[in-house]
């Protein structure tokens, strides 16, 4: 990610903006997707951000997107075409607002209850609050 986003810190780009990057472990789209719900998260993004600002354009602007995936989540890897991520490569519950699965041949996610809609929205609360900190322009929900 360092390399990722200092290309386009370098670039003379007006904004760039970090991809999906989930609120929650759940809240995912892929195994391999950013995430910042934890001391753990802020501490590498903060590392990629300060690298991007320390070597990057004085100008360059860069955001966050946070998001939770929903009924998208626990998917395989783009680049590992076809099928269902299993649980043997990561897959987990995926939540969502309705039991109505993302497409045809896609898991059934759990319909969340009130309390997880509120424990999300806290989350979205938490994560803007580290992309704060961290210092990210832009943040993008």
């Amino acid at each position: 990610h360092i390399q990722h986003v200092m290309r386009f810190a370098m670039s003379g780009a007006g904004l760039s903006v970090l991809e999906a990057t989930g609120v929650t472990p759940e809240g995912r789209i892929s195994p391999a997707c950013l995430g910042l719900w934890s001391d753990e998260n802020e501490r590498a993004l903060a590392h990629v951000l300060s690298s991007a600002r320390r070597y990057g354009l004085p100008d360059a602007k860069i955001g966050i997107q946070l998001c939770h995936a929903g009924r998208k989540g626990s998917t395989p890897l783009p680049w590992e075409r076809g099928g269902l991520l299993t649980p043997e490569k990561g897959a987990w519950e995926t939540l969502a607002p309705s039991a109505i699965p993302s497409g045809e041949g896609q898991p059934m996610p759990r319909e969340m209850t009130g309390q997880e809609i509120r424990d999300v929205i806290r989350a979205f609360a938490e994560s803007s609050r580290r992309a704060a900190r961290i210092g990210f322009d832009v943040i993008e929900m």
